[in-house]
């Protein structure tokens, strides 16, 4: 347990310091305005945060979605494979 916890100390860290810098040199107001209304001035930083969250969540729902699609048509072949089985089985 302690081993593990000094191996991923060190790169956590390490990310924990990039993106300190990342925020500190993309501190700079940006107008963002969506659709209607006035523009909400944010920092750089926190749009391209949020665009790459909002990014990695939109691919792992569609990641999950095919691993689902594909889980479901794999158990239906099966089931159809099965039911084959038992009139194999009734004609002998």
């Amino acid at each position: 347990m302690m081993e593990m916890a000094k191996r991923f100390f060190l790169p956590f860290i390490l990310i924990v310091f990039l993106f300190a810098i990342f925020l500190d040199q993309n501190s700079k107001p940006i107008p963002l305005k969506i659709i209607l209304g006035a523009p909400v001035h944010l920092p750089l930083s926190v749009i391209i945060a949020g665009s790459m969250t909002l990014g990695a969540i939109i691919a792992l729902s569609g990641v999950l979605l095919i691993k689902t699609i594909t889980n479901n048509k794999n158990k239906k072949g099966e089931i159809e494979q099965d039911k084959i089985g038992r009139i194999e089985e009734l004609k002998d």
